[in-house]
């Protein structure tokens, strides 16, 4: 099943779900679930990050500004597009965690059409998601008719 999401005129984002799976509640399908997480051009990660699977206890080790933080933060930024009261595709607030002043500030370079994530989930009718964004070309429409 394929979803095309639209959030702001600039955005657009496609959901490719490989079976059918209802996700009415992100919280429990987030946290009750063991997953394996990949990421591309999120925040510092402009190439595909390896896969890494994310249990109740994960440790994540590194050197300061390595990224760290971003990656434990990337599963909780792109569970926003399975929330079924989203008004926009994600949020850059979710409680006392802040992913940055505007959507560009998440993106690698500021390009929303490199930004990707892949989730496989083990224990679940559902194989994997792939979230991908692309851009969307804005145009200005004008018209002379009915001016004097």
């Amino acid at each position: 099943m394929r979803t095309s999401y639209k959030g702001t005129l600039r955005e657009r984002w496609i959901i490719d779900f490989s079976s059918e799976y209802s996700l009415t509640n992100s919280r429990s399908f987030y946290y009750d679930k063991t997953f394996r997480f990949s990421t591309e051009g999120y925040k510092a990660f402009g190439t595909l990050t390896p896969i890494i699977r994310l249990a109740p206890i994960t440790i994540v080790l590194g050197r300061n500004n390595s990224g760290k933080s971003a990656l434990c933060r990337a599963p909780l930024f792109f569970s926003y597009l399975f929330r079924y009261d989203a008004e926009t595709p994600f949020y850059l607030e979710a409680g006392d965690i802040d992913f940055g002043m505007n959507f560009s500030d998440v993106c690698f370079n500021q390009r929303i059409d490199g930004l990707k994530a892949t989730l496989f989930f083990e224990d679940s009718d559902i194989e994997y998601v792939k979230i991908g964004g692309a851009a969307i070309q804005e145009k200005a429409l004008s018209s002379d008719y009915n001016r004097p």
